[in-house]
């Protein structure tokens, strides 16, 4: 934006003459990457949210995998401890 910054007056009705006029452009560029750059937050946001709502966790496969791993090594010892019984 600030590379983008020209003084002068406002660009809505310049008058005649010699003055320089303020470009508009830069200002909205600005706005519109910073308007863009909310919504996908909010879009990725709600992708999220409803994806924790249908899976019930909000953990990866990774650390699902390695829980159900763990079980599966406990469930292992219980029955071992129980054969040795």
């Amino acid at each position: 934006m600030s590379s983008g910054l020209t003084r002068g007056q406002a660009p809505i009705q310049p008058t005649q003459g010699s003055e320089m006029v303020a470009d508009p452009l830069a200002q909205a560029m600005t706005l519109t990457a910073l308007v863009i750059g909310f919504a996908v937050t909010a879009v990725l946001l709600a992708l999220q949210a409803s994806t924790a709502r249908a899976t019930a966790s909000t953990s990866t496969s990774f650390e699902r995998d390695e829980e159900r791993e763990q079980q599966a090594a406990d469930e292992q010892a219980e029955d071992y401890d129980e054969a040795i019984r």
